[in-house]
């Protein structure tokens, strides 16, 4: 791949701009929101070259496994019957995008709040490290010298600011651990660490009538019965997805900022169930225990029951609680008493193999959008979210937040846009000030 060329960078330059300024207003003339003001622009999907720049590998991006929109599932799943996933659109100016407009626009669970409030667009399904490319060095360089002064040479760091866009990610069952709370990306074998921007899934874990406690693959116990981890599109879902764009360097929250650093918009995947101690089905634990059982019935009268009938986890503080991780504030309105120990936890996580050994992706093209208000999405946007069998949503709130977004261009309270981390003072608000 060739270095990053001025055009380039001030094209990357303009788009971290645009992430952390307010763009002038204008008039969007594209063919989803007629003459109305705009302020943020609709999504579209990256140019080609802005994917090499940033490391990745457009052999593999575009093949039908990636399901890459502009190429792929322009209709079908997350799309309902009569409409269509993305559309050319030549009304886009940024140069770093195409001219792919998405318009299946999925909702995400905030990983500290837990509130409804992130969208975001599913442009393609990483199934391997594949994906993630090299830079090629000019012929006759030598690193460090004015030949090749950023040390670009092939197998190490696939982009030109030194760090590899999947450390940046986070890389699944690396040896590095996960760093502290602010401390910095450290490469070291030995003693670094790594950071990780996170989509947590949650695949329905009932097969054939009956909930499985464990995922096939790697991240399973090789027992049956095993739910599939093979796709992660909206039918297999049996909750909402929960999503950690508000990790940032910031507020030492992460080693890189969601919004600064992750150009590409990516995150590994992590996938979390409820285990044999939370629903029983194994030699052993063919039934949960007393403590499960308690705090699952606390955790369902709070957040509600998802597809497979167990209850849905909307924060990272929930999802951590039932794993009996240590330092967790009590959730669900019971005590600390009532957390599950480590060696009986009621749900697990974990992530797929890097090289593809699971069939399901291990990582996604999915920008979150920054502002979704003022043109953010779109009027002919849809909502991708998990539905019940008879259609409706298994948390309405979403589709609430979503049609205030769409149809008014700004959050339904000041309330919900100061918990989306917007500067109410200078937004005008929906119908509930």
């Amino acid at each position: 791949m060739k270095r990053i060329n001025v055009f380039s960078l001030l094209a990357l330059t303009g788009f971290c701009a645009l992430l952390i300024a307010r763009p002038s207003a204008r008039v969007f003339a594209g063919p989803s929101s007629g003459d109305e003001q705009q302020i943020n622009p609709p999504p579209f999907d990256f140019a080609d070259f802005f994917y090499q720049e940033n490391g990745a590998n457009l052999s593999i991006l575009d093949t039908p496994d990636s399901e890459r929109f502009g190429r792929f599932r322009q209709t079908g799943p997350p799309a309902p019957m009569g409409r269509v996933n993305w559309v050319v659109d030549n009304s886009n100016t940024s140069p770093i995008h195409n001219n792919v407009r998405i318009l299946a626009t999925t909702g995400a669970y905030r990983d500290d709040t837990g509130l409804p409030d992130v969208f975001f667009n599913i442009i393609a399904f990483v199934r391997s490290d594949k994906f993630f490319s090299t830079i090629e060095p000019p012929p006759g360089s030598v690193p460090g010298t004015p030949t090749d002064p950023n040390n670009l040479v092939s197998g190490t760091p696939n982009n030109a600011r030194g760090i590899t866009l999947e450390q940046i990610i986070g890389i699944p069952n690396g040896n590095l651990p996960g760093c502290n709370q602010g401390a910095p990306f450290d490469p070291n074998p030995t003693t670094g660490c790594q950071s990780a921007f996170e989509a947590y899934a949650g695949l329905t874990q009932r097969v054939n009538g009956v909930l499985a406690p464990s995922p096939c693959g790697t991240m399973g116990d090789g027992l049956q019965p095993c739910f599939p981890v093979t796709s992660v599109e909206t039918p297999q879902l049996r909750q909402d997805w929960r999503v950690s764009s508000n990790r940032n360097r910031i507020d030492n929250s992460a080693s890189f900022s969601y919004f600064s650093d992750n150009l590409l918009g990516m995150w590994v995947i992590t996938y979390h169930w409820y285990t044999q101690f939370a629903i029983g089905g194994r030699p052993g634990q063919m039934v949960p225990t007393a403590n499960c059982q308690k705090v699952l019935a606390a955790a369902a009268k709070q957040n509600g029951l998802s597809l497979d009938g167990t209850p849905i986890i909307r924060s990272g503080n929930e999802l951590n609680f039932l794993e009996g991780q240590p330092g967790i504030p009590a959730q669900f309105g019971l005590a600390a008493a009532d957390q599950p120990p480590l060696t009986a936890p009621c749900a697990a996580e974990g992530k797929e193999d890097p090289g593809g050994a699971d069939g399901g992706p291990v990582w996604l093209v999915c920008p979150t959008i920054p502002d979704p208000t003022q043109g953010g999405i779109a009027r002919d946007a849809f909502l991708d979210t998990v539905r019940r069998p008879n259609g409706t949503p298994i948390d309405p709130r979403f589709t609430h937040t979503f049609e205030c977004l769409r149809d008014t261009g700004q959050f339904c309270s000041a309330k919900q846009a100061a918990h989306a981390g917007l500067a109410v003072s200078t937004l005008g608000v929906g119908p509930n000030p």
